[in-house]
């Protein structure tokens, strides 16, 4: 039978995806998909729906789920009335009974265990206690407009009459000149149809709502230091350095 996740479980738009990690089985942290919940259990037959296998006979078929309240940007723990139990952060949980998971917060399944963070890994710059909406970040851009951006004009043309395929085309190539190792800031400077190239493309810190959904979702999701591919908004077409 499908399992049928709380009706409150899923992602708010604009909302970057969580990222949680499984220690000794994996360093690569996971996303929260989009349906807003990962099962967690023994079963590898797909009919049972489990996002992560855990192959020891302590895990049930269905032992537990880890759902996120879209409009609480909460993540929950809810054991599934497993036989062995599930712990959080050192003591069993109420079966069938959604238990607040905090940055930082361990699972423990069976011989298993799970450490639990938000927006990535850790850092000096992102403390994992610090709420999500609270972690700014800074990023440049470059941006191409064509015809169809919200405001088809910039300080280099007063009409753009390029094509959207022409302005990705164009951005693809400017990407291509930075991975080849040509100045992002000096690059920007010149080609970029926002006014922020003055400054080579630097749109200095900014939080969760302060850029549109697209390029928001787009810089969270890099690395300090780290390259976006190409990023359509209204705008226009993006590509995003993540400074900080």
């Amino acid at each position: 039978m499908p399992f049928q996740p709380p009706e409150w479980a899923g992602l708010a738009p604009g909302q970057q995806q969580l990222l949680w990690a499984i220690e000794g089985l994996t360093d690569a942290p996971w996303p929260l998909s989009e349906k807003g919940f990962y099962l967690i259990g023994r079963s590898t037959d797909p009919q049972h729906q489990i996002d992560v296998v855990l192959g020891d006979d302590a895990v049930s078929t269905r032992h537990a789920v880890l759902c996120h309240h879209k409009e609480h940007n909460i993540l929950y723990l809810i054991d599934l009335s497993s036989r062995t139990g599930t712990r959080l952060d050192g003591s069993n949980i109420s079966p069938n009974k959604p238990t607040r998971v905090k940055n930082g917060s361990v699972i423990e399944i069976g011989p298993y265990t799970m450490r639990c963070t938000r927006a990535g890994p850790p850092s000096a710059s992102a403390s994992p206690e610090k709420p999500l909406a609270d972690v700014k970040i800074r990023a440049s851009h470059l941006l191409v407009k064509h015809r169809g951006s919200r405001n088809p004009s910039s300080w280099k043309e007063a009409t753009i009459t390029r094509s959207k395929e022409e302005a990705l085309e164009m951005v693809e190539a400017y990407r291509r000149q930075v991975v080849a190792g040509e100045s992002f800031a000096s690059l920007a400077a010149t080609a970029s149809d926002c006014s922020s190239a003055k400054r080579g493309g630097d749109l200095g810190p900014f939080g969760r709502g302060m850029m549109q959904r697209e390029f928001e979702e787009a810089a969270y999701a890099l690395q300090v230091g780290e390259l976006s591919q190409p990023v359509s908004s209204a705008s226009g077409i993006h590509i995003i350095l993540r400074t900080g």
